[in-house]
């Protein structure tokens, strides 16, 4: 997906973030337990940030940890987050490919904090919607099928990285239904991550949206939820979805 793209989707959904901040800033978020609607804010205006930082940085082998960051008073919450995402998105647009730090060793240009913070914004829009009572809005097809291939070729690696977890044995096919998109998804002969974009039969399968096989892959929808076809060995399917950070 091009920048100029999900520097789009950035600024939008960091509004509908707004939004939904002002209608209850209290309001518990149930897929981040613990979590108000101002701390979701709070902690999606403070990735902007800290991608700002590395941005300016321009130092792709130095991460800028951003942890200077101030909050305002919650009452001002809804126009920071939109005031950073704009400002994240003008310093992207003007150079996206700058050399800065990325925690993907191969993407270390500005371009992937537009990438990270549309994803990022797009799925905290969907539960700060569900946390104030809204009708979340369907996540844009293709900025989620971006959020999809950014799930596979970075977060995937990273949490094998990170917290040791490993690609599940079972095969999963996943079939977008909105568009062009097929995902055979297996462990590699190096026991790492394996993804063909192509037709097949896995040992399961789920067909839907671009934007709820996103929402899927991040913990947001149960595999029997409505709007998910799901065939096959359904432990499999839960095998995959804890593969998310």
């Amino acid at each position: 997906m091009e920048t100029t793209s999900l520097l789009d989707a950035l600024r939008r959904e960091a509004a509908d973030v707004a939004v939904a901040a002002r209608i209850d800033l209290n309001a518990a978020v149930p897929n981040c337990p613990g979590w108000t609607v101002a701390e979701l804010v709070r902690h999606t205006g403070r990735a902007h940030r800290w991608g700002l930082t590395n941005v300016r940085a321009a130092s792709p082998d130095s991460q800028t940890k951003g942890d200077d960051i101030v909050f305002p008073p919650d009452a001002e919450l809804p126009t920071w987050i939109e005031a950073g995402a704009a400002e994240l998105a003008t310093t992207i647009a003007a150079d996206p490919d700058r050399p800065c730090w990325s925690f993907a060793p191969h993407q270390r240009t500005a371009a992937f904090w537009a990438r990270r913070a549309a994803q990022e914004t797009l799925v905290h829009r969907w539960d700060a919607e569900i946390a104030v009572g809204l009708v979340p809005g369907q996540l844009d097809g293709e900025t989620a099928l971006d959020g999809i291939e950014e799930f596979f070729g970075v977060f995937i690696p990273l949490v094998m990285r990170r917290s040791g977890k490993v690609v599940p044995e079972g095969t999963l096919h996943l079939h977008r239904t909105d568009g062009d998109g097929e995902w055979m998804l297996q462990q590699g002969s190096d026991g790492g991550l394996s993804v063909t974009r192509e037709h097949g039969k896995g040992d399961a399968a789920v067909r839907a949206s671009a934007s709820d096989l996103l929402l899927l892959l991040w913990g947001r929808l149960e595999p029997d939820a409505p709007a998910l076809q799901v065939f096959g060995d359904r432990s499999i399917v839960d095998a995959w979805r804890v593969m998310a950070p």
